[in-house]
């Protein structure tokens, strides 16, 4: 009885083993990767290195974008999104997005590359403001009181006031040239 489970479990475990499949091998009815999936691998996992969240993929396009990443501050030691120390404390001092954009693009008589565009904004949404002295002593019984700081904060979004908008400002070039370099990089430890 014992030889015969051996012989099944023996039998079980073939099979399993027989139904793994070895990478195709390259040459022999597989097709090459082009270019373009290099590359397009390449962006994927540079852009999911640095924590980027993919929003859009069009690989007719040829474009990947991402959404809204808020930066890294001073105490994120392994982010790499602020590449100079002016982004850093930027980001660290007050609420900044990044989204990534890359686009494959073959330019005349040059071969297919990534193009890289950093866009970067921060919000602009209106606080509560303190116009007198009571006011602030109600600031501070709220939060330190019975009622709630929800209460105090839904006044911020009354109607009659401005809505939360992005501030756009200028484009993170250095960064936009390390991930392009970055792609580059992984791209070449892909072929």
């Amino acid at each position: 009885m014992a030889k015969a489970r051996l012989g099944w479990l023996i039998v079980l475990l073939a099979g399993v083993a027989g139904c793994a499949s070895a990478p195709p091998v390259v040459g022999l009815g597989a097709e090459a990767p082009t270019e373009g999936d290099i590359l397009w691998r390449a962006s994927v996992d540079v852009l999911r290195q640095y924590q980027f969240e993919l929003d859009r993929l069009d690989r007719r396009e040829g474009l990947i974008t991402t959404m809204p990443m808020t930066g890294a501050s001073w105490f994120e030691l392994w982010r790499r999104d602020a590449v100079t120390a002016r982004d850093l404390a930027e980001s660290s001092l007050q609420t900044i997005h990044r989204r990534a954009l890359v686009r494959l693009v073959a330019a005349e008589g040059e071969p297919l590359g990534p193009r890289v565009t950093v866009e970067v904004s921060r919000p602009d949404r209106p606080g509560p403001t303190v116009m007198n002295m009571s006011e602030a002593f109600q600031m501070v019984r709220l939060v330190h009181g019975t009622r709630s700081w929800d209460m105090y904060m839904r006044d911020v979004d009354a109607p009659g006031l401005p809505a939360p908008v992005a501030v756009e400002l200028p484009e993170d070039k250095p960064l936009a040239r390390q991930i392009e370099q970055d792609i580059l990089a992984r791209a070449a430890e892909l072929r």
